[in-house]
């Protein structure tokens, strides 16, 4: 049987996302570590990777362990300097998703039906309606 393998970046102390890796700095269950200086896992190893309230620049590692097919997941809000997964915040450059081997499946739309059940907070601890969460998808072509 295959094993599927999905991280939960930004998971917090434990993952919200059934059956995924939590992928955070203060993670208490799963791997504590800094997701903007790289992730402990080979390339192109990962099946699929859950980003929700995106607090650093992500997306060049993410890339890097997706395989191909894979697709990554960013939930955030507008207000979210890191909604992108981006060092300055916007949303990829052609020539970037095409060193990184991306293509942009959804770009900050509705919040995917899987991921209604998730409580999205404020760094303050206050909740964010989940209709204030958008959500953007790329997939790993090669």
């Amino acid at each position: 049987m295959k094993n599927t393998v999905i991280l939960d970046l930004f998971g917090g102390l434990t993952s919200q996302i059934p059956g995924a890796i939590n992928v955070d700095k203060i993670a208490a269950q799963g791997i504590r570590t800094d997701i903007s200086i790289s992730l402990p896992f080979h390339e192109k190893s990962v099946d699929a990777i859950i980003a929700s309230g995106p607090r650093a620049v992500f997306l060049e590692e993410a890339a890097r362990v997706l395989k191909t097919g894979g697709k990554v997941f960013i939930n955030a809000t507008e207000r979210n300097g890191f909604r992108f997964g981006t060092r300055d915040g916007r949303f990829p450059s052609q020539q970037d998703l095409d060193r990184m081997g991306l293509s942009v499946i959804q770009r900050f739309g509705k919040l995917p039906e899987r991921f209604s059940p998730l409580v999205f907070r404020l760094t303050n601890g206050i909740p964010i309606p989940s209709l204030a969460v958008r959500t953007t998808i790329f997939k790993k072509i090669r």
